[in-house]
């Protein structure tokens, strides 16, 4: 444990700064009424920020370590590593986060206090999108893919080897191109992601596609479909598992149906008619 704190910070999951003490201005470069409201992880490092959000998503879940290792990136310091010690505070689902950038030493990184696995596990993703939905302020999406060639329905045949590589690749796919990194499965063949305005479900479709053809899947092969939901502001993460099983029961029904199964369904539910009735004349037109 470090001996003194350089500054303290009182923060809610989503981060959101409700007081703070110490050297903030010294380091974060902000007054105290410039602070409060702001969101902590705007001032970690990119890289580490979505393994800072999993590190507080645990916190609450009471499933991960309390102290690690960020870093911090502001005009003033540059990037530098602090040391982090979360303490529960008097209010609900709120910590102290106290960081020291003096002493490191006990101190584990990130990397090493949350899963290798870059998709969240069930109970983290609820965390994490309710997290996100609150910085978002209701303009994210939950979009859920499900793809039969890694569920066994395609109407190809796969090795197990061959496969795992793919269920890879679409996780891959997705991790990089959503604009969160915010991904899990809640089923094999299935993935669930959090993306905001500056990448749509479609072009994370396409990113799917485009891994699959990577391995000489083809799209009919791949059976590829999708569909989304709004992220309102203030949901809870059980809600966020409810949406997720409801997405689940709405995408079965879908893929059973042998002329929709391949289909890529669009954001909306407009589109995906417009869609399925395109697909429909073409087979009615051969």
């Amino acid at each position: 444990m470090a001996d003194s704190w350089d500054m303290s910070f009182l923060i809610d999951q989503a981060t959101r700064i409700h007081e703070a003490r110490g050297n903030f201005g010294k380091h974060l470069g902000k007054p105290m009424r410039g602070l409060v409201g702001d969101h902590l992880i705007s001032f970690v490092a990119q890289e580490d920020r979505l393994l800072f959000l999993r590190f507080m998503a645990r916190l609450l879940l009471g499933s991960g370590g309390t102290t690690a290792t960020a870093r911090i990136h502001t005009p003033i310091i540059g990037e530098k590593v602090f040391a982090l010690d979360a303490q529960t505070s008097a209010r609900p689902k709120t910590w102290w986060l106290m960081l020291s950038a003096s002493n490191l030493r006990g101190y584990q990184p990130l990397s090493a206090q949350v899963s290798n696995d870059p998709l969240a596990t069930g109970d983290e993703f609820g965390q994490l999108a309710r997290s996100a939905a609150r910085r978002g302020g209701g303009k994210l999406d939950v979009t859920l893919f499900h793809s039969n060639a890694v569920a066994e329905r395609s109407f190809g045949k796969m090795t197990k080897e061959r496969r795992a590589e793919l269920d890879q690749k679409i996780g891959d796919a997705l991790i990089h191109s959503s604009d969160t990194g915010i991904v899990t499965k809640p089923e094999e063949g299935q993935y669930a992601v959090v993306h905001g305005a500056g990448v749509s479900a479609e072009q994370m479709s396409e990113r799917i596609i485009a891994a699959a053809s990577e391995m000489n899947v083809s799209a009919e092969e791949l059976g590829l479909s999708r569909t989304t939901q709004a992220l309102e502001e203030n949901i809870e993460a059980e809600e966020i598992t409810r949406m997720i099983r409801g997405m689940r029961q709405k995408l079965a029904e879908r893929t059973d149906d042998p002329v929709i199964g391949t289909v890529s369904f669009a954001a909306n539910e407009d589109a995906e008619k417009k869609g399925l009735l395109k697909t429909l004349l073409s087979k009615i037109q051969k």
